[in-house]
């Protein structure tokens, strides 16, 4: 692969790399590129060119179709640099929402106005949500061609996928929905009495916020009954109706409060019974989520349909006793939930709920050292000991 330059006028230059041999049309087509600058500036730039496309590769762009670009940054940038789940999420919307409606444009040819109206046609249809969704999606890819030099232009910023009205009215309505501390002990009630080991899924969603994944994901080597605090450095996910262990490294540790501690003793020596009498079939993994044999319980897209079902079931026994049902919500609005009560009921500080939450921006030192933010966790979360002993 080579590069080179000719003048166009005063710091002007029209680069040109070779790309070699079409094997499709038998051509040589090159990459070029119109760059502003000194001599010597062209000379670097024409460097740095080469360097990326030793390092990603660069198709001719020219006769390149939107769906034939798609495949290619797939390839190159989104297997390589995102998680699986991400993968999955970004090829069910290339496959089926994006490459039947403007995978045939030429990328050349492709502008803001292509893309919007593409979002016009189909919002009506898939909804505003999942329009969001496809925006995001092809932000990353064009933002990412852009900066490989396969597109002039950095259009996605001129397009607007949800009119501001609709806008306006997706924020009005995006305030999560949270139980009080009412609801959470009825619910857990109902959970204890009716559906065994999916209580303990409930029950440590809502008083330790973990995340859907590391929640099913628990094994007894991450948990430290002695120390009292449970090692939270991995999580389960599905990806094509399997489950696939993703390790999540620096991530801390939960303390496990009185009753977490009770709860999770009585559990394990449900399960070394389970072991005992089938010492053969038991597995060996360690699941804190298992079955009578010791495997996985449920893989997480089989607790989020599950859970809707469930609380169905909890408010028709509401409804026919002439009790107050608990509002609808999601399997991750446990995790709300709890961060609700720990700082409106108990009155626990943000900054306290963030670390045990686990989210993205605690202070600086305690997102260094574990044992002082487990220290730090105890006090706020001995507060459940007392809060769900009508649980038990």
């Amino acid at each position: 692969m080579k590069g080179s330059k000719r003048p166009q006028g005063k710091d002007s230059w029209e680069i040109r790399i070779s790309m070699g041999k079409d094997p499709i049309t038998d051509k040589y087509p090159p990459y070029r590129e119109t760059f502003h600058g000194t001599d010597a500036e062209c000379d670097s730039r024409i460097e740095i060119i080469l360097a990326e496309f030793t390092l990603y590769g660069a198709p001719d762009q020219n006769n390149m179709t939107v769906s034939q670009f798609l495949d290619y940054w797939y390839k190159e940038y989104v297997i390589p640099e995102l998680k699986i789940a991400t993968q999955t999420w970004y090829k069910q919307l290339i496959d089926t929402h994006i490459k039947p409606y403007i995978g045939k444009i030429k990328l050349s040819d492709l502008t803001s106005l292509h893309i919007q109206q593409f979002y016009n046609k189909r919002r009506p249809v898939i909804g505003n949500y999942n329009t969001k969704d496809i925006h995001i999606c092809l932000s990353s890819a064009f933002n990412r061609g852009y900066k490989w030099r396969m597109l002039k232009n950095k259009f996605m910023d001129q397009v607007e996928p949800i009119p501001r009205k609709e806008r306006k009215m997706m924020r009005q309505t995006a305030s999560k929905i949270v139980w009080t501390v009412d609801q959470a002990i009825a619910f857990l009630n109902y959970a204890r009495m009716n559906w065994g080991r999916q209580y303990y899924i409930y029950f440590i969603a809502l008083t330790t916020g973990l995340r859907l994944g590391e929640n099913v994901g628990l094994k007894w080597d991450r948990i430290g009954l002695k120390k009292r605090e449970i090692y939270v450095d991995h999580q389960v996910q599905s990806i094509d109706g399997q489950y696939v262990e993703n390790v999540k490294g620096g991530l801390g540790g939960i303390y496990i409060f009185d009753l977490l501690l009770k709860e999770l003793q009585e559990y394990k020596t449900m399960q070394e019974v389970e072991k005992a009498a089938h010492p053969r079939e038991y597995s060996k993994e360690g699941w804190v989520h298992a079955n009578e044999l010791g495997n996985l319980l449920m893989k997480p897209l089989s607790v989020s349909h599950r859970f809707p079902k469930d609380l169905d079931k909890f408010n028709q026994f509401r409804r026919k006793n002439n009790l107050p049902e608990n509002p609808v919500i999601t399997f991750h609005d446990l995790r709300h939930s709890c961060a609700t009560l720990l700082h409106e009921h108990f009155k626990v500080p943000l900054e306290i709920v963030c670390e045990i939450l686990r989210q993205s921006d605690p202070s600086f030192t305690r997102s260094q050292y574990t044992h002082p933010t487990v220290s730090i966790q105890k006090e706020a979360l001995n507060n459940f000991n007392n809060l769900f002993d009508a649980a038990k």
